[in-house]
């Protein structure tokens, strides 16, 4: 079920024109090595032509377990996705639950309200739509 709820948000992004052409990680047909090319290039053009370029590259390691479950269904809903995708997407963020043991005392069970889940193929997709406005801040200056 999480393969075809990635698939089909993958596939409507990508359609739709909602994910930056500057995101390289986690879509097909893109890869660091197509970062590096669009970026040798872009740099050559600039040296070629005296321009000045900034780089900036963030490493997002750890943030798969910061990403708020709310502004990420905010951000979902300004993409336009609704409905029973909507709903499947929240409800497999929301299956995580953690408890904590300490000796032998067990905490109450509870559901996160964060991150998304590591080594599944929806949470980086889920990641993209969470960080994708960020490259419209660099593109401003």
């Amino acid at each position: 079920m999480e393969r075809v709820i990635t698939a089909e948000l993958s596939s409507y992004l990508l359609s739709k024109g909602l994910i930056s052409n500057h995101q390289h990680g986690f879509i097909a047909k893109r890869s660091a090595m197509t970062n590096l090319l669009n970026l040798l290039n872009e740099w050559t053009l600039a040296v070629d032509n005296r321009l000045t370029q900034s780089i900036v590259y963030v490493d997002f390691t750890r943030s798969f377990n910061t990403i708020s479950h709310e502004k990420l269904q905010l951000k979902l809903q300004a993409c336009g996705v609704s409905g029973q995708l909507l709903f499947l997407i929240m409800n497999f963020l929301r299956s995580p639950t953690q408890v904590t043991k300490v000796s032998c005392h067990v905490s109450q069970c509870v559901f996160l309200t964060s991150g998304v889940v590591q080594g599944s193929c929806l949470g980086p997709l889920l990641l993209l739509v969470y960080i994708n406005d960020l490259v419209a801040v660099f593109n401003e200056s």
